[in-house]
């Protein structure tokens, strides 16, 4: 089944717009840019990384599972089901370091624990970030 980037849209509260109180975003695959998401933190849910995945992250790996699961991390009580967008903050740090796509739901990042789970799409210094508007 193929997705049409342009037909879905999706609404979120949390962001001003001059006409109304919601701004309507079109959903170029559910992705935001992180210079966005560091304006409106709470855009997307939020996955935490230990100090250990850092410098693998902002060189673009993805996220592997025992990075999510280990003592530092932090992955939230409710089940993110595969394919949500999430926001990547590390351990001790305040603005988020990427933006990824869950690969598995959070459930079974908990119980599986291997492999990979969640895709690297938008991290700190990559291109995209680079690109001045």
């Amino acid at each position: 089944m193929t997705r049409s980037c342009f037909s879905r849209k999706e609404t979120v509260p949390s962001i001003p717009h001059y006409a109304s109180s919601t701004c309507t975003l079109i959903c170029f695959p559910r992705f935001v840019p992180l210079r966005l998401l560091h304006m409106y933190p709470n855009m997307l849910p939020k996955v935490q990384v230990d100090k250990g995945a850092i410098k693998f992250v902002l060189s673009g790996a993805h996220i592997m599972c025992p990075g999510l699961t280990s003592p530092g991390a932090d992955l939230p009580e409710e089940c993110l089901p595969t394919d949500t967008p999430v926001s990547v903050h590390a351990e001790g740090k305040i603005n988020a370091l990427a933006i990824g796509h869950m690969k598995m739901s959070s459930d079974d990042i908990k119980s599986i624990n291997k492999g990979v789970g969640i895709d690297n799409v938008h991290y700190l210094n990559d291109g995209l970030w680079r690109i001045d508007l």
